[in-house]
């Protein structure tokens, strides 16, 4: 049974870190033997992050250099800036008040603002 079956790409890291220099070639070899039909498989269901991570990770591990981080740094979608809400006014629609209810609605929030301040 494979050492990575299951594995997470730190775990995997950490394994390939750890081993003696004998052994890095090898367990890198069966590292990337299981990591491309993961990578395959969240291509085929369309998890673009999971595959661009776990092919970032091959690219590492082949060139003798595995970082897990860097390989979901890689991956992280950049982030869509939302607009900003609109903020709600005091009580609602303010334009469709008429002016006795902002009179009163402004000297609610007057003697509120004096007792808070008081």
């Amino acid at each position: 049974m494979s050492n990575f079956t299951g594995a997470s790409l730190r775990e995997i890291e950490t394994t390939i870190t750890n081993a003696n220099a004998d052994e890095r070639d090898a367990l890198t070899a069966e590292a990337i033997a299981i990591l491309q039909p993961r990578a395959d498989r969240a291509t085929e269901r369309k998890q673009v992050g999971k595959a661009k991570r776990t092919l970032k990770f091959i690219a590492q591990l082949t060139e003798g250099k595995p970082d897990h981080k860097a390989a979901f740094a890689t991956a992280k979608p950049k982030a869509k800036r939302k607009p900003k809400a609109k903020q709600a006014a005091v009580g609602g629609n303010v334009a469709g008040m008429s002016d006795a209810d902002l009179a009163g609605m402004v000297a609610m929030l007057t003697s509120e603002l004096a007792k808070r301040n008081a």
